[in-house]
């Protein structure tokens, strides 16, 4: 109970470990019962501090919907802000996005620019996502001219 008292003390006057310890507490029960909306205030305001571990678990309380709606492009935007600190956790958690086709958007110019970051941080996957986007964009161009051939062949 005096180490909760102290930690909640601490992260109130800024403290970005208390804050990170806070949001813990809350996530996994530790000392309090589980309350993910009061483990995100807590880790948002740790991670709005930088803190990598802290950015990395908001991704995931997006990524399974604890406390918040899930969605999987604000758990990749999340992961990303770790992993660009070299955060290897988080970059596991963006390898699970991509293994899945999660969190990345339908759009391809921006899928492309997001796997080229994503391949920028040392995640291999992302190369193998860019060189799908290839091959899909050079199969829309060779099937532009055939579209004419086909529909009368159905006819």
């Amino acid at each position: 109970k005096n180490t909760i008292l102290w930690t909640r003390a601490s992260a109130e006057k800024e403290s970005v470990q208390a804050e990170l310890r806070m949001g813990r507490m809350y996530d996994l029960g530790f000392g309090v019962p589980v309350e993910y909306s009061l483990a995100f205030e807590w880790y948002a305001k740790a991670a709005n501090h930088g803190n990598a571990w802290a950015q990395n678990n908001i991704g995931s309380l997006y990524l399974l919907g604890d406390g918040v709606t899930p969605d999987f492009e604000l758990a990749m935007d999340w992961y990303l802000k770790a992993a660009r600190q070299g955060h290897t956790v988080a970059k596991s958690n963006i390898e699970l996005l991509l293994q899945n086709d999660w969190g990345v958007s339908m759009d391809r110019d921006e899928a492309f620019i997001l796997y080229k970051e994503i391949a920028s941080l040392g995640i291999d996957l992302a190369n193998d996502k860019m060189n799908q986007l290839h091959a899909q964009n050079k199969n829309d161009d060779d099937d532009d001219g055939d579209d004419s051939t086909l529909q009368q062949n159905q006819m």
